[in-house]
């Protein structure tokens, strides 16, 4: 505990200082922009990635950032995005794998989840992730594999999202944009999916954001 202690440390005394204004504003509600959808995995900081604050993200992890259909008994993630998108108002929801994902490995080798039962239930939401990139990608293996199955979960996982019903009408009426992404951590990047052209490209090219810093 002593690295987390000392973390804490020095947020008391150098970094809460500095953005108390922010938190004493914050104390009074939330309105966030965006819904952060994203894997649990540790090397997933999407503050870091996308220099946000505190107030700017409404967050939602889970194993594989999967959006369960609903019906099958998963209220978690559906009641996150029901709150985000009906009590916040968000205008955003962001669907976001990312590289390495054990998660989606552990979706294509089951074989590895024997002593995970609980694991193994979670992903049986993603079947037809798996589904998909059998019907795909039976060519691919080993790591291309992997990444063609995180890139195909973020897809199938953006049209769940897109068809809840309290998600829906906010879409079609212009309200409410689904972002599929993947963070690729090891080269500090982000790509996005196009759904013209079904491909992904770099976040700068998705949004045509290049330029300077803010």
């Amino acid at each position: 505990m002593k690295y987390l202690s000392e973390g804490y440390h020095h947020f008391r005394t150098h970094i809460f200082p500095r953005k108390q204004p922010l938190y004493v504003e914050l104390a009074s509600g939330q309105s966030p922009r965006y819904l952060f959808i994203t894997c649990s995995d540790s090397r997933v900081q999407p503050y870091e990635f996308t220099q946000s604050d505190a107030g700017d993200l409404f967050m939602e992890r889970s194993l594989g950032n999967l959006v369960p259909r609903p019906g099958r008994g998963e209220h978690e993630a559906l009641a996150a995005i029901e709150y985000a998108v009906i009590a916040l108002d968000v205008e955003h929801i962001i669907i976001c794998g990312h590289s390495r994902c054990g998660a989606m490995n552990g979706l294509l080798h089951p074989e590895t989840l024997r002593e995970m039962p609980m694991v193994a239930a979670w992903l049986s939401n993603a079947e037809e992730t798996l589904e998909a990139v059998k019907g795909k990608y039976a060519h691919l293996q080993g790591d291309d594999l992997l990444e063609a199955t995180i890139r195909e979960n973020v897809i199938l996982q953006v049209e769940h999202a897109r068809r809840l019903p309290f998600v829906a009408p906010r879409v079609e009426q212009g309200r409410l944009k689904v972002h599929g992404w993947v963070y690729e951590f090891e080269h500090g990047e982000v790509i996005v999916h196009d759904p013209r052209t079904g491909s992904f490209v770099s976040l700068d090219d998705a949004y045509d954001v290049a330029g300077p810093p803010r």
